[in-house]
């Protein structure tokens, strides 16, 4: 699957959000049949993840952290998404890529989900790449027109490996690596992205991912060490503190000069939901009320850690970006 970038289509002024992705085993069954009838490959997906679970749990001793293990943070360990455990099972890695796949099914809704999926993803690469043309055109946006393998990205919350995909896709020969604080999202995402086969399939994907298993605002790279960090579908499902430390993490991590992009969901269009939709939300996502409110500022809190050139869009229907610039030095 190669998803391309394409101009931002016209938002429908009521499109509505998809459903959260469970809260009973019933719901769970109800969303994966309203995704198929819709065209979104949910069988597919559960019976490759099925078929390879094996190399899913192979990949487990080689991505996971013990020392994380031993203590997850508070904030990671509640009921997300209607699962009771989070992210921290097979159950939700089994669900995630049909799920991350559905996710744009009401965004364009006269549109296919799999044009849709692209859509969205591609708008999002766009606009970092045609901020980066603007901002940085000697060094990052030269090693994205060359194509050159020096360019060095980083995936936030990569999770099952959908949104690394849309950066090998669109960054080509770029070295990307994979964060994530599931151990078990990591797995699947390793399997799927290097296994003949699967829909998010990537021949360079042995040679150019590397996968870390950690928390976003305590990353195991270098300072001044990377191109680019994205972050994706991230900072809502954290409380406001550590929304700061992860911005003032990926500061850290990037080189003057480098680029923060990030892709989540808009507050002020969550809020405007009607009623049942935003009770779904609210009862699946167990930060989404501060998310909301006047606490959080994700614009105000990159420029808190220090970025510069900051920008707010909407980027669909239902998620905004932003982007800044980590000084470069003859700025700082």
């Amino acid at each position: 699957m190669v998803l391309t970038t394409l101009t931002m289509l016209p938002m429908p002024v009521n499109s509505l959000c998809a459903l959260p992705l469970s809260l009973s085993p019933r719901s769970v069954q109800w969303f994966i049949e309203r995704g198929n009838k819709k065209g979104v490959p949910f069988g597919e997906t559960i019976d490759f993840f099925r078929t390879n679970f094996e190399t899913a749990q192979a990949n487990y001793d080689l991505v996971s952290n013990p020392t994380i293990e031993d203590d997850y943070k508070s904030y990671y360990t509640q009921t997300f998404h209607g699962y009771e455990t989070g992210n921290l099972s097979w159950e939700a890695a089994e669900d995630c890529l049909g799920a991350t796949l559905s996710m744009s099914l009401s965004y364009w809704p006269k549109n296919r989900p799999m044009e849709t999926a692209s859509w969205f993803r591609g708008n999002f690469t766009q606009a970092l790449t045609q901020y980066c043309d603007e901002h940085s055109p000697h060094d990052i946006s030269q090693k994205i027109k060359t194509k050159s393998s020096s360019l060095n990205m980083l995936d936030v919350a990569g999770s099952i490996g959908v949104s690394t995909k849309v950066l090998l896709d669109e960054f080509e020969n770029a070295k990307v690596g994979l964060v994530d604080l599931s151990p078990y999202f990591l797995s699947t995402a390793k399997m799927l992205l290097e296994t003949k086969g699967s829909p998010i399939y990537d021949a360079s994907a042995t040679q150019r991912v590397s996968y870390q298993h950690a928390y976003a605002e305590d990353m195991p790279y270098a300072s001044n060490s990377l191109d680019i960090v994205t972050v994706s579908f991230l900072i809502h499902e954290l409380p406001p503190p550590v929304i700061r430390q992860v911005m003032e993490e990926a500061y850290r991590v990037l080189k003057p000069g480098g680029v923060l992009a990030i892709l989540d969901l808009d507050a002020s269009t969550v809020k405007s939901l009607p009623p049942l939709r935003r009770f779904l939300f609210e009862v699946s996502e167990p930060h989404i009320h501060q998310y909301t409110s006047a606490k959080t500022n994700v614009h105000e809190f990159m420029k808190d850690a220090g970025f510069q050139h900051t920008t707010y869009e909407m980027n669909d229907p239902m998620n905004a970006r932003w982007i800044g610039q980590k000084p470069p030095k003859s700025d700082a």
